[in-house]
């Protein structure tokens, strides 16, 4: 039942094809049969069941087979959960076998077997379950068969048994019970171990113990397949030694996150050795060895995996080594390792024999041991990439860091080495072993780094780019690479000095050391030399990078001290300051293809360069001196074997003092060289700029001597040596105060240029030749003094030329003999000795007619039968005559057919080394010259007259003006051109040829323009009549600027006149004037008067009274007459407000008439005023008119027509004083004069 099911019914002797039915009985629920005879499908219904099937042909033949019959079983069974309870037991344990079956009714057979015992048995329960008593150990495999009607059912599992052993002398680990260390049961003595007692684990046990609480032991064994685990809280001490004198052993797995404290071990703390599998420790708690006794010869002794994990600590005291990582070892460490913290390691702190990893994050700190505090050797290979620390608290012996015997250091990106407190040597790196840095190494920065800071032995250190070394606090070298097979490359930074003295010198080499491109080397602080190249036939240096030496503290006797093979690389930078005896000193070989900077900033001793070897400075080489006492560099080779070659360029003396010579080649048979294309400029010297004594020096590039700053009393001192300036050679000399070249007891052959003041002055002597041979030789030699400076040859000395020398002298110069070209150009005497040629000299006869010119020049001085170009400009015109001259047998020539005037004279050719300048004139006869030209540009006005002359220097015989080149004939042939009355046609350009018998001379041109005076026009607005008042606007025309009556200048003028007037107007165009007038009528308007009254109405008969009105259409002044009939007032005015007084006289009412009259025009205007006759009035005279200090008053009294009462006059100040009684109007007033007190 369940199972897929298929039978195939066929006929046989019937015709095909055949059909089949079910006759009889009925088929289980599942299966169908098909009319082809096949009964198939999945039957879920059992039993048996009798089948009859009838089969009919295709003729229609039918029959019936036997009789069959189908059995269907039921499902087979299943089973499924197949374990034991406990996956693990020991040995004589009962464990129970479960599992669940399916697929049964009633009672089933089972079989449980391991392969060597089995247990069979019947059940009807479906949850089956059977116990068994464990036997043997090991992992074993269990199965089990279940069977029912016929049908199976297997499952297999394993069950892991653990023997038990007895020892009395060992307390083993079983782990029948549980991995807890703290349950008795769980070991073989039946209790949780001692101090005193040793313990071991079981790979068979079937749990693996953890320790979460104390524990104690005098020794634990973990070998290989068991595990032994420290929790978080767990806390295992080991007071002594077991298994291989070891207080643990591990060559299963260890882990620990609590704390393991080892003390008493014999020969190991902590021993890692590999197993089958295991060798593996994993500590993320503490571990803590030696603290209290002894840990024996190695605190922690790896030859497997040991892995120190993040927020692990391992702390070691009081072992002969510390930490030991041995043969196959693999150290990791991710959290903090300290040694000797507490008390002495007495061989080695830490000892890598193999690999070990300081990983980011981690640290390890090494105090307190007896003879290295880290020793790392082959096969060994250490990594760093985090913090260690050696000898912050205490001395850690002999080394630092042991680096040995071809093993590998890497100091990796983030890894930060300390080193202090060693007495050899900070870090030391010896046969055959590579320490790489491309992170931080300090050594010496808080306590002293031994005899050496880093000490490099046959071994190979290698700082890169990113690499960083700081050195302090040796007492012998900060850096020693003592043999000749010790390589030390650097490409990052090493500092050496910065803090504290590192002894005698910064660097000491006996190898090579190579300071690639972007290297940076600096040293300070050193006693002897900051760097020392020694004589070891394995030394040599190779710098790309930058070597820095005593930038800040002095360095001691030498900066550079070079005994064998130094090369200054492309893209090498030297500096080198604060020596005391010399900035680089070198006896060995010393090339320079960069820059080297020598007392830039501070003095560097009495030499700036001292060379006794060879010395190359290549065409990309720059060498620059400075702040030198004695000497900016001197060659003192011994022998022409050890050269000076400069290729390059050399400066000395370019910013600060070099002392009494710049450069000095002094030893016998030395030779130095100036190749083509090498510059060498010398200044500030005291005394000489370059000196050459005893030895050879050959010039073919640049010379440069004191002409940025002078050099003291010579520029270039060749004594009792051998001076050679080659083709291709230039040499200047300038800046010195007494002679520029002193060739004193020496050879000295010039085959090129020498110039000598040609900047600066060089005192009295531009070349003194004593007791000495000097040769200006050959074609292309040129010895010039450009300053007024003589050359002079002692009566012992030979100074021979055959080539040139030019000298600007005014006094005496000398040479022995003359072959080739000698010029002074100063007038100074120069005495050419057994010659056969005199200086250059040009001598000139005059012409004595103008055509054919017959004047010449004779030069003089030249080399014999010679071929010479010259070239000559007159008045400005240059002219090269051809073909070329040649010299007579006694060195001249002469050029004839000349004109007068100023010669310039320029003479080269094949032998003359510089185209020499000379001068001369030659008087012309009498020549016509124009000395004053005609003016050159004159504009008048038609109808003028104008003239236009000339002066002349020589006799003319006649005179042609020319109008625009066309001759103006026989009118104008004097030597004054005159044209009277001016027309436009006689504007244009006017020149005169004056003709003499030697030449004519023409002479520039006269321009004349003619311009038309303007035709003006005047116009009037609103016209040139107008009523007097009114105002006329006036325009002209016809010229460009206007100048109208009373200087208005403008083209329009406005004008009210009063009475006719005229008015002028000038007009001008193009510098012509022309004038016109009109003539503007001016008509009067009649005036008007309003307002005319008295400013009284009545008055009495003598008095005053004035009349006003007020004046219209008037201009300027104008007459009135005011009159009563009876009298008359007449006048004038100019104001509109008129106003006139009039003295009344008779009495009644009268009538007063104005009349105004303006330019004949006329207005009346009337009046009335009532005069009153006056009263009878008086003043009674006082008895007294004087008042006194006594009588101070008075009184008046007055009569009339109305009586008025008496008045009293008070005091009054000295003085007299008129007073009046008002008799009320309209009667008169009345006055009486009176004295006041006197």
């Amino acid at each position: 039942m369940g199972s897929a099911f298929s039978q195939t019914f066929t006929v046989s002797n019937g015709t095909d094809p055949s059909t089949f039915t079910l006759l009889s009985g009925s088929l289980p629920t599942g299966l169908t049969l098909a009319s082809t005879g096949v009964l198939s499908g999945t039957p879920t219904q059992s039993g048996t069941f009798t089948l009859v099937v009838q089969g009919t042909d295709a003729g229609g033949c039918m029959n019936t087979g036997s009789t069959y019959t189908l059995t269907v079983g039921g499902l087979p069974p299943t089973l499924s959960g197949f374990a034991p309870t406990v996956s693990t037991v020991c040995t004589g344990q009962i464990t129970t076998f479960t599992a669940i079956i399916g697929n049964v009714t009633g009672s089933y057979d089972f079989t449980l077997t391991n392969g060597t015992s089995t247990t069979t048995g019947t059940t009807s329960n479906t949850a089956f379950s059977q116990s068994w008593t464990a036997g043997g150990y090991g992992v074993q495999s269990f199965s089990l068969i279940i069977s029912t009607n016929g049908s199976f059912a297997t499952a297999s599992t394993t069950l892991t048994v653990g023997a038990v052993i007895s020892n009395a002398a060992i307390n083993y680990w079983g782990g029948c019970i549980s991995s807890d260390w703290q349950t008795a049961s769980n070991w073989s003595k039946g209790h949780v171990p001692t101090a005193s007692e040793d313990v071991a684990l079981l790979a068979s046990a079937p749990n693996q113990p953890i320790l979460s609480s104390a524990g104690v032991a005098n020794s634990v064994d973990v070998p290989a397949s068991t595990t032994l685990t420290i929790g978080n809280s767990g806390n295992l001490t080991i007071n002594g030694s077991g298994t291989a004198n070891t207080g643990l052993r591990v060559t299963g797995t260890f882990q620990n996150s609590g704390q393991l404290t080892i003390d008493g071990t014999t020969t190991y703390g902590l021993l890692n050795v590999p197993g089958a599998p295991g060798g593996t420790v994993a500590n993320s708690g503490t571990i803590t060895v030696g603290s209290s006794a002894s840990a024996g010869s190695y605190g922690v002794y790896n030859l497997s995996n040991f892995t120190n994990n993040s927020g692990g600590l391992i702390r070691i005291d009081r072992a002969d080594e510390g930490l030991t990582n041995n043969n196959s070892g693999t150290f990791t460490n991710a959290g903090a390792i300290t040694i000797g913290a507490s008390a002495l390691i007495g061989q080695f702190g830490l000892k890598n024999l193999s690999t070990f990893n300081n990983i980011a994050g981690s640290s390890i700190a090494i105090d307190r041991v007896g003879n290295t505090g880290l020793y790392n050797a082959l096969p060994a290979t250490f990594t760093n990439s985090s913090s260690i620390t050696i000898g912050a608290s205490a001395s850690i012996g002999s080394y630092g860091l042991y680096n040995s015997a071809g093993g590998r250091f890497n100091n990796a990106t983030g890894g930060q080495i300390s080193i202090t407190n060693s007495l050899s040597a900070g870090l030391y790196n010896t046969t055959s072993s590579i320490f790489s840095n491309s992170a931080v190494v300090t050594i010496g920065a808080s306590g002293r780094a031994g005899q050496y800071g880093l000490h490099n032995a046959a071994g190979n250190f290698i700082n890169t780019a990113d690499g960083q070394v700081s050195i302090n606090r040796a007492s012998i070298t900060g850096l020693y690479n003592s043999t000749g097979s010790g390589t030390i490359t650097n490409s990052g930074t090493i500092a050496i000095g910065n803090l504290a003295s590192v002894g005698q010198y910064g660097i000491s080499s006996n190898g090579l050391f190579s300071n690639t491109t972007g290297g940076l080397v600096q040293i300070d602080n050193t006693s002897l030399a900051g760097y020392f190249n020694s004589s070891s036939s394995g030394s040599k240096v190779y710098n790309s990078g930058t070597l820095t030496i005593g930038a800040s503290v002095s360095v001691g006797q030498y900066g550079i001290r070079n005994e064998n093979i130094f090369d200054n690389e492309l893209g090498g930078q030297i500096r080198i300051d604060r020596s005391t005896g010399t900035g680089l000193y070198t006896t060995g070989t010393f090339s320079n293809s960069a820059n080297i900077t020598i007392g830039a900033s501070a003095s560097v001793g009495q030499y700036g360069l001292q060379n006794i070897g060879t010395f190359t400075n290549s065409a990309k080489g720059q060498i620059n001196i400075d702040n030198s006492s004695s000497v900016g560099l001197a060659h003192l080779a011994p022998s022409q074997f050890f050269p000076f070659t400069n290729s390059g360029t050399i400066t000395i003396g370019a910013n600060a003092a070099v002392g009494s010579i710049a450069l000095s080649v002094s030893q016998l048979n030395t030779v130095f060289t100036n190749n083509a294309g090498g510059l060498i400029t010398l200044a500030r010297s005291t005394t000489v700029g370059l000196g050459n004594y005893l030895s050879t020096i050959n010039n073919a590039g640049t010379i440069r001597v004191g002409t940025i700053a002078g050099v003291g009393q010579y520029g270039l001192q060749n004594e009792l040596a051998y001076f050679n300036n080659l083709a291709g050679g230039i040499i200047y000399l300038d800046g010195t105060t007494d002679t520029g070249l002193l060739n004193k007891h020496g050879a000295f052959t010039n085959s090129s240029t020498i110039l000598i003041g040609s900047i600066s002055s060089v005192g009295a002597t531009g070349v003194s030749n004593e007791t000495a041979l000097l040769n200006n030789s050959g074609c292309a030699a040129l010895l010039k003094v450009v300053s007024d400076a003589v050359i002079t040859n002692s009566a012992s000395g030979t100074f021979t030329n055959t080539g040139t020398i030019i000298e600007n002298a005014g006094g005496n110069s000398s040479i022995s003999s003359n072959a080739g070209l000698v010029l002074n150009q100063n007038d100074g005497i120069f005495t050419t000795g057994t010659g056969p040629n005199t200086p250059l000299s040009i001598t000139g006869t005059a012409p004595t007619v103008c055509s054919p010119a017959n004047g010449s020049f004779t030069l003089t001085g030249l080399q014999a039968n010679t071929t010479y170009s010259l070239s000559y400009t007159l008045n400005g015109t240059p002219t090269t005559v051809s073909p070329d001259p040649v010299s007579d047998a006694n060195g001249q020539f002469t050029l004839s057919g000349l004109s007068g005037g100023v010669y310039i004279f320029s003479l080269s050719g094949s032998c003359v080394a510089e185209a020499l300048p000379l001068s001369a004139t030659l008087t012309s006869p009498e020549q016509l010259t124009i000395t004053t030209q005609p003016a050159a540009m004159s504009v008048v006005c038609a109808g003028v007259s104008v003239y236009a002359s000339i002066g002349l220097s020589g006799t003319s015989t006649s005179y042609q003006w020319y109008k625009d080149g066309v001759s103006l004939g026989i009118s104008q042939t004097a030597v004054t051109l005159s044209l009277t009355n001016v027309q436009i046609s006689d504007a244009g350009n006017y020149s005169v040829v004056a003709t003499g018998d030697c030449n004519s001379a023409t002479s520039t041109a006269f321009s004349l323009t003619v311009n038309l005076a303007p035709s003006l026009t005047v116009t009037a607005n609103p016209s040139l009549t107008i009523t007097s008042g009114n105002t006329v606007t006036l325009t002209v025309s016809g010229g460009i600027n206007y100048t109208w009556t009373g200087n208005v200048q403008s083209a329009t003028f406005t004008a009210s006149p009063i009475i006719t007037t005229t008015y002028s107007v000038t007009g001008n165009t193009s510098g012509c004037t022309s004038a016109t007038s009109v003539t503007v009528t001016v008509n009067s308007a009649t005036p008007t008067t309003m307002g005319f009254t008295g400013l009284a109405t009545s008055v009495c008969s003598g008095n005053p009274v004035t009349f006003t009105a007020t004046v219209g259409n008037v201009t300027g002044s104008y007459d009135y007459t005011l009159t009563n009939g009876s009298n008359s007032v007449n006048g004038s005015s100019n104001s509109t407000t008129f106003s006139q007084n009039w003295i009344t006289s008779g009495s009644g009412l009268q009538t007063f008439t104005l009349t105004v009259n303006d330019n004949g025009a006329s207005t009346t205007a009337l009046t009335t005023l009532t005069v009153n006759a006056l009263p009878s009035a008086a003043i009674l005279t006082p008895t007294s008119t004087t008042l006194t200090c006594t009588t101070p008053s008075l009184s008046l009294t007055a009569t009339g027509e109305v009586l008025t009462n008496g008045k009293t006059i008070a005091q009054v100040p000295p003085g007299l004083s008129v007073y009046q009684a008002l008799i009320p109007s309209p009667l008169p007033r009345l006055v009486v004069p009176l004295r006041p007190v006197s």
